[in-house]
């Protein structure tokens, strides 16, 4: 046995160490380690054979600080060459290439194999027995299929436990893993899983041999953990299994079931931690001294005076700023004064919430439930900790209330002594292996801090300054640091989370200067990174890669990047704005849907279909910086309105501390001018994402398509590439069913193809033989009578040779879609989905009628195809919401072949009135449909061959169009 070496990653790069040779099955290698420090140093550990050459590579990071049990597990190295892991393995080589902002000295011992998986420790009580987390950290050929028919595989965040349902179907599945692990010290058996709705999950322990059904097909119900006891010498084997809840009936379309499992861990006999989520909670804390609370006092407000320590970051304002707004704010029946005193009532009611009952582990939030907060984590009241820190701060520095100031520093100081500003512990376990890191936590609470830090810095003492500014480095900064270096070049370039991370990081680095000179560095590095990345994140056009919601998140934390930016380094706002950036307002006023009255947009990829309810900011911003009077008009339509306190204007209610400084930012961003609305185009591409609109108008009711074309980003984006959507007289006839809260499995499978209207082929997913050209505009010919679209939709499916999408649209009254599919393999399925309920009319021949019944409108449909097609349809819906009624029509098991032309025409109204004032009929062949198509507009006839997809339409008007 060697002695340990010590290792100075601010002047080593490498250290290399013998290896014992490999004996039996390795489940991880174990390595002691001491560090001096937490890091965040990035180490590539190489396995090396006898001659040098390395086999295996695998990162670890410096997440620690004193003695430390690395455990990597063996699925965590890479091969490089051969897999086999033999006894060929000499030497272990560690290199840091990447030390991050702070140096730390390293004490690393022998390191040594071991054939059985180590347990975990997240706390005292409990130890994590699996972690599902991070594909690396298990191996799903451990786990033996037992019974029924399904799958157990990885996933990003989870392992994906699931089986099919419905005629011909076992309904059912279950896995078992062989553990053999002793217990005699534990109690209990702890599991964080969240399963379908529809499905029901059950659980058998063998222990000493006897095989006990603890957990008996309990309903799915979203997150949760489950906790069974136990009691014998040994742990044989864990049974995982999903099936059909008896109790409910499935969707005659949907028969897939999920559950998701996140960990397994085992409690040490004695309390149980999970109740209290690790928090502990304190007494009160103690006030200022006199002497302090004189000299914090900035009253009167109407004096020029300010405290010598007021601002001494000056984030949003600086001093003069603060003083310009007060005299904004205490003109009376402006609109300041009366956002202000909105705010001054939230600080007002926060004075009953005590902080100090939260002090802990991990911060007491929410994050979707995804299996990362534990289930007891006490988040209800969460968002009044985010508000306290940053309303009732502002309300001091406005006004010089102690009152408020004070409520202000006890949330301040008990967030500063939280251990960790994370969900919970699969954010920080297994330390140094970097599974679930993502800081968005992180990134909100450092915001809230420092700004609160900022507002109210005469209050506190220098020795709590200086608390606060090392919290803001050690748990903020160097966590966001740390992500950003790992996938600063990656994903992040073109994610919403960039410009998140990013904005956290500033306001920590920033604060934390003032007593670490090094985070000044490292803010200046990711203010660079910022000004590129948002440049990349937004095309030229405007367009974004991602939904909606998310151009929300990125954008506000994104304009409060560049205010920060602009404060600290003197350069005006208006130049930090990169050219398209400035032109994204244009893609959010076409996005906007106008089937609500109420501010909603396309429910695109991962978006939900509601409310936006802080997007104020930003519209103000782009009014302020670049004279959008469309943001304007939007703001003064929808987000002039009251605010109470608790309502998402002060922040999201479920406690995850995002959108926090909202309605602070709409009063600094708030200008008293007069909005001018403008008339969007009737009709408008996208070049970067190939996103084409038309609309009759750019209000709420008018009628509104969208084509989803461009390449396939898999930024938050589903496999849709080629769909359109539908919206006429204030419903969505035609939709795209978004997405739910990531904790429902059901949100796993709305990203597949057969929910978005689309062909699918056997029910499987766009698997594009190219992304980068998923969908080619071929034809676009946008006229005064009519709009035409051919689109070819071929290199987004692996299994097509041929798919050409045509749609023209008949201004201003409907659409003629004709789609022509060759495929390689047979099944192939045409999808439509709609907020209307399905009915089927008389079929006529090859032909099929339909109509979509909405409450306000529906949606007439007449298919025409080359061959007998079979209707089936389903309803999806979540916790009551209906997302979309589906109609699938399917060809025959033999048929490869499609050409299938359809006529959408959407009426007002859902008496029978309204449903009859059209009337299609229909005459089909192989070689092609004429559609006669009545209604006010008078009597059109429609022709589509299927041999050239050319288009005829005669109007009762006398108009001719071919397309």
């Amino acid at each position: 046995m060697t002695a340990p070496r010590i290792w100075d990653l601010s002047s080593q790069h490498t250290l290399s160490l013998l290896l014992d040779p490999i004996t039996g099955a390795p489940k991880s290698l174990s390595i002691p380690i001491h560090s001096s420090a937490a890091s965040m140093s990035f180490i590539e550990t190489t396995l090396r054979d006898e001659d040098d050459q390395i086999r295996y590579r695998a990162q670890i990071v410096v997440e620690w600080t004193g003695d430390h049990l690395l455990e990597i597990p063996a699925n965590w190295f890479e091969p490089v060459g051969s897999q086999d892991m033999s006894a060929i393995l000499t030497q272990l080589t560690l290199t840091c290439w990447d030390s991050g902002p702070l140096s730390a000295m390293l004490t690393v011992d022998h390191p040594v194999w071991t054939e059985h998986t180590p347990l975990i420790q997240v706390n005292e009580r409990e130890q994590l027995l699996d972690v599902f987390t991070a594909p690396g950290f298990w191996e799903p050929g451990e786990w033996e299929q037992t019974s029924g028919e399904g799958a157990f595989k990885k996933m990003w965040l989870y392992a994906q436990l699931s089986t099919q349902s419905g005629p011909e179907q076992s309904g059912s599945v279950a896995y078992t893993k062989q553990y053999d692990r002793p217990i005699d010290q534990f109690q209990a058996l702890v599991l964080g899983l969240s399963t379908d709705e529809l499905g029901a999950f059950s659980l058998q322990v063998m222990v000493d041999g006897v095989n006990r059904l603890v957990v008996d097909r309990k309903p799915g119900s979203g997150f949760e953990e489950l906790r069974v006891d136990l009691a014998g010498k040994l742990l044989n084997s864990v049974t995982i299994g999903l099936s059909t809840d008896p109790g409910r009936e499935t969707g005659e379309q949907e028969g897939k079931l999920i559950c998701l499992i996140y960990w397994i861990m085992l409690e040490s006999r004695g309390e149980f931690p999970a109740i209290t989520n690790e928090i502990t909670g304190s007494g009160d804390i103690v006030a200022p001294t006199e002497e302090v609370l004189a000299g914090a006092a900035v009253y009167p407000v109407k004096e020029a005076g300010l405290h010598e320590q007021m601002l001494p970051v000056g984030f949003l304002f600086d001093r003069e700023g603060l003083l310009a707004l007060r005299k904004r704010v205490f003109q009376k029946g402006s609109e300041a004064s009366r956002l202000f005193g909105e705010i001054r009532a939230e600080a007002e009611a926060n004075l009953s919430y005590r902080p100090e009952d939260y002090l802990g582990t991990y911060m007491p939030v929410d994050w979707a439930r995804q299996g990362i907060e534990r289930a007891s984590s006490p988040n209800s009241d969460t968002h009044r900790l985010f508000s306290t820190l940053v309303y009732s701060a502002f309300a001091y520095a406005i006004e010089g209330d102690l009152r408020f100031g004070l409520a202000a520093r006890r949330a301040l100081l008990t967030v500063a002594r939280i251990k960790h500003w994370a969900a919970g512990f699969v954010a920080r376990y297994p330390a140094g292996l970097r599974g679930y890191r993502a800081p968005f936590i992180e990134s909100h609470t450092s915001q809230a801090v420092a700004l609160c830090y900022d507002l109210i810095c005469p209050l506190l003492t220098p020795e709590e300054r200086r608390e606060v500014e090392d919290a803001l480095y050690t748990k903020g900064m160097i966590w966001l640091d740390a992500f950003l270096r790992q996938n600063g070049e990656g994903y992040l370039l073109g994610s919403n989370q960039g410009a998140v991370y990013t904005l956290g990081l500033l306001y920590a680095a920033h604060a934390a200067a003032r007593s670490h000179p090094d985070a000044a560095a490292v803010a200046q590095r990711w203010s660079s990174w910022l000004e590129r990345m948002l440049a990349g994140y937004y095309h030229a056009d405007g367009s974004t890669n991602e939904g909606m919601m998310y151009w929300e998140y990125t954008t506000h934390y994104a304009i409060e990047s560049l205010l920060i930016i602009s404060g600290q380094s003197g350069r005006p706002v208006s130049g930090l704005i990169p050219p398209s950036m400035a032109q994204t307002m244009d893609y959010l006023s076409h996005l906007q849907s106008l089937a609500y009255p109420s501010l909603r947009f396309l429910a695109l990829g991962d978006c939900r279909n509601e409310d936006f309810n802080n997007l104020g900011p930003s519209l103000l911003f782009f009014s302020r910086y670049l004279g959008d009077t469309r943001s304007l008009a939007m703001w003064q339509q929808h987000y002039a309105i009251a605010h109470p306190p608790g309502n998402p204007f002060f922040g999201l209610p479920i406690g995850t501390g995002q959108y926090t400084t909202n309605g602070l930012l709409t009063l600094l961003l708030l200008q008293d001018e007069k909005p001018v609305k403008q008339e969007l185009p009737k009709h408008r591409i996208f070049a970067e994402t190939e996103r084409i609109l038309w609309r009759t108008g750019s209000n709420f009711g008018d009628k509104l398509f969208f084509f989803e074309g461009g390449p396939q980003s898999f930024e938050h984006t589903h496999y849709d590439k080629g769909q359109f959507l539908l919206e006429a007289f204030g419903e969505t006839l035609v939709v795209d069913p978004g997405t739910i809260t990531y904790n429902r499995p059901f949100s796993t499978l709305l990203k597949a193809s057969k929910f978005h209207n689309v062909v699918t082929v056997n029910g499987k997913d766009q698997s594009y033989k190219d992304p980068s050209q998923a969908v080619g505009i071929k034809a676009l010919r946008e006229e005064q009578d009519y709009d035409y679209l051919h689109a070819d939709l071929t290199h987004s499916y692996q299994e097509l040779s041929v798919y050409n999408r045509r749609i023209l649209f008949v201004r201003p009254d409907y659409w003629l879609l004709y789609d022509e599919v060759d495929a390689i393999e047979p099944g192939l399925e045409w999808n439509l989905h709609s907020k209307g309920m399905f009915f089927a009319l008389e079929p006529d021949g090859r032909s099929l009628h339909f109509i979509a019944q909405a409450p306000q409108a529906g949606l007439r449909v007449a298919v025409a195809a080359d061959q007998s097609l079979t209707a089936k349809t389903a309803t999806y819906s979540d916790e009551g919401v209906v997302l979309s009624h589906h109609l699938a029509l399917h060809t025959g098991r033999s048929a490869a072949k499609l050409r299938l032309a359809a006529i959408l025409c959407p009426y007002a109204g859902e008496d029978e009135n309204a449903v009859n004032a059209i009337t299609i009929q229909t005459e089909s062949s192989k070689e092609g449909a004429v559609f006669t198509v009545n209604g006010s507009f008078g009597s059109d006839r429609v022709t589509c061959s299927f041999e050239d997809g050319i288009f005829r339409v005669e109007r009762g008007s006398g108009c001719m169009i071919i397309a």
